[in-house]
């Protein structure tokens, strides 16, 4: 059979001058007094030095191969290094952060220095030796951990209402307000601010966005009927901090009550729940705003099934789920729980309930009182074998 030439040893590739090694080549690392070698050693020790590894000059090598200074380097300068605008600008950039923060917290007091024993003027001074039996002074131990040292202007204000809103009709009036603001913003031409966060305000901006009438065709075009500019203001943030400032402080969020959601919905044009909610943005904005009044978070594998008011109010008009089957019997079930040879029961079923039930327990108890055997109840606490393991009676 045939077989092929042996083939001889592949070359080496070939080194140029455009590239350099990242190790020294053993040929540099002789001993300067060694024998010298003949051409053919020569070219093999070149040839397999040159196999190695290597880079192109016009790449970058790594940090640690290379001698130009690291961006991070110049970051640990000394202040002597640094110019005189460098030093104003991180001057001005510190002191711009603490006006931020200023107000929200007391800073500690400014440190104090007690003079030598050697300038104390009161004969009677003796100055300690130990710190044993001294009293500690100040200090500013658990400082930031006081809550009088903290302004409550500081603390983190989250974006979903404290109280979760579980009544359908006033959730109805929630949902009536978001879709009102949003397509005032949308007419306004301040698309931008739709998924931006929207001031709250007090019941008078509730009352305004409520008496707006909103009328959709058959197209799911809406109609605003009132005064809708006085709404696109009372979304401003601007004109919302200047109210804030003149009017006491309020607590919580405006919502209505449940007799003014009825008389709400009961003078409201039923068409208003056929405005679409296609567009992605206008969903996101009405969603986000009912999460912000009422606590309501909509599931994410909800939204795609939502295309318009219609459907959005009928997420939260489903009842919720009951926690047991027994339950769920007992409320829709009647039909079951009447029948004479059918028993529901909360819990599961033990013999212990079953010998309660037939009476078992009493005959058992009244036996082992005539034996004088035991006293009381039949039954025994389920940690009553803890007692046993320790050796207890």
């Amino acid at each position: 059979m045939r077989r092929i030439a042996r083939l001889g040893q592949p070359s080496a590739w070939q080194c140029s001058a455009s590239r350099q090694l990242i190790a020294p080549l053993s040929t540099q690392c002789a001993a300067a007094g060694a024998a010298p070698l003949s051409t053919a050693q020569v070219a093999t020790r070149t040839t397999s030095a040159c196999s190695m590894r290597l880079y192109s000059q016009k790449t970058s090598l790594p940090q640690s191969l290379s001698d130009e200074p690291t961006p991070s380097s110049t970051k640990n300068l000394g202040r002597d290094e640094l110019s005189q605008s460098e030093l104003e600008s991180l001057a001005e950039t510190a002191a711009e952060e603490y006006r931020t923060l200023e107000g929200t917290f007391r800073p500690p007091p400014a440190r104090r220095t007690a003079v030598s024993a050697d300038q104390v003027k009161d004969p009677s001074y003796n100055p300690a030796v130990s710190a044993a039996g001294l009293s500690t002074v100040g200090g500013l131990e658990n400082w930031w951990d006081r809550r009088e040292n903290w302004d409550k202007s500081g603390d983190f204000a989250g974006f979903k209402a404290k109280k979760k809103i579980q009544d359908p009709r006033v959730l109805e009036t929630a949902v009536r307000r978001a879709v009102v603001e949003t397509i005032v913003l949308k007419r306004a031409g301040r698309e931008g601010e739709m998924t931006a966060i929207w001031p709250i305000g007090a019941a008078e901006e509730l009352a305004r966005a409520l008496a707006l009438d909103v009328q959709c065709n058959s197209s799911g075009e809406a109609t605003l009927v009132g005064d809708h500019g006085a709404v696109a203001e009372d979304l401003s943030w601007e004109v919302q901090e200047t109210r804030d400032s003149e009017r006491p402080a309020s607590s919580g969020i405006p919502m209505c009550s449940v007799e003014e959601a009825t008389a709400y919905l009961k003078s409201w044009d039923p068409t208003w729940t056929h405005f679409p909610l296609a567009d992605p943005n206008v969903k996101f904005a009405i969603t986000k705003r009912i999460f912000q009044l009422t606590g309501q978070l909509i599931p994410d594998h909800k939204l795609a099934a939502i295309s318009n008011v219609s459907s959005l109010l009928a997420t939260f008009r489903k009842p919720p789920k009951p926690k047991t089957l027994t339950e769920d019997i007992q409320k829709h079930g009647q039909q079951l729980v009447r029948l004479s040879n059918v028993a529901f029961s909360p819990k599961q079923v033990t013999r212990g309930d079953k010998a309660k039930a037939i009476g078992q327990y009493k005959l058992i108890e009244e036996e082992f009182r005539k034996r004088d055997l035991h006293h009381g109840h039949l039954s025994v606490p389920a940690t009553r074998e803890k007692y046993w393991f320790k050796g207890e009676a």
